[in-house]
């Protein structure tokens, strides 16, 4: 099991975010570690005279909400944090420096911290140095799917590195009890058209290599949920996650190779946009 022995809640405290901090608390004593939690409060970008003494103001209501905070929830003092800035910016910092294992955060999709289906989001999966676990809200701040997760999808690529991934989405699955689901993309080969076998030899070789690695690995996994597709990893992850009405996505990130990173990082992006489920990025 990978361990994340530090957590970090990123919530917004101007949204519905408490059943965030309850289910941070209880992967915290899962994980047998320690929560942090941080709300930032953005820059206000005006020229007007006010503008200053709004954002003292701003910045004093959030330090009162954030007591009221500690106090409910009998946090120490360096639990409960208050951030000024950029909030992708200041999430990874924070993480940086308090060596946090995995960020959570919830994906709105509105405004304030709720802007994690944008940029905040795409800032935080491509700068953070840790696991990222975004949790789906929808418009009335509830989690748009529901707790324990009955079915989980892990998407992969075949690489040596693979184990931390397969870990944590084993982890996940066994404490929640829930099926898993795993999918590796072979990428769109119709462009070599001049080989005519060639999607059938890519796939045939996937399938080999994926159940060796299953095996190795020792995942537990029913055989008929093994999917290796050809196409685009976006679509066929998300239609796999549809299909099996999936509470969770876990996906890996490879920092060391740059290209995969790269890769991976557009397409983790371009499944937080589309998927209906929640999704954990595991950093490599």
């Amino acid at each position: 099991m990978k361990n994340n022995d530090h957590l970090l809640l990123a919530i917004d405290i101007y949204e519905n975010d408490q059943f965030l901090l309850e289910e941070a608390l209880k992967l915290t004593e899962h994980y047998h570690g320690k929560l942090s939690v941080v709300h930032v409060v953005p820059h206000l970008v005006s020229s007007a005279p006010y503008a200053y003494d709004f954002q003292n103001a701003v910045l004093e209501n959030a330090q009162k909400e954030l007591i009221e905070l500690k106090a409910k929830y009998k946090f120490n003092d360096d639990q409960v944090i208050m951030r000024e800035g950029k909030p992708c910016d200041e999430i990874i910092k924070l993480a940086t420096e308090i060596k946090a294992d995995l960020i959570v955060c919830g994906s709105h999709g509105k405004h304030g911290l709720s802007l994690l289906l944008g940029s905040t989001a795409n800032g935080i999966l491509h700068g953070s140095p840790v696991d990222v676990l975004t949790i789906r809200v929808d418009k009335t701040g509830q989690r748009l799917k529901a707790l324990p997760y009955q079915d989980i999808v892990l998407a992969i690529e075949l690489h040596e590195d693979n184990h931390a991934i397969m870990n944590a989405a084993s982890d996940l699955a066994d404490y929640f009890k829930a099926q898993l689901h795993v999918i590796h993309v072979v990428g769109d080969v119709s462009a070599l058209g001049y080989y005519p076998a060639i999607e059938i030899d890519l796939k045939s070789n996937a399938e080999a290599e994926l159940n060796e690695l299953i095996q190795t690995s020792k995942l537990v996994v029913k055989p008929e949920h093994v999917h290796v597709k050809v196409g685009f990893p976006k679509q066929e992850i998300l239609d796999l996650a549809n299909q099996v009405q999936a509470g969770l996505v876990v996906m890996g990130s490879h920092a060391r190779k740059a290209l995969a990173s790269a890769i991976l990082g557009s397409t983790a992006n371009a499944v937080l946009h589309g998927a209906k489920s929640d999704i954990m990025v595991v950093r490599i």
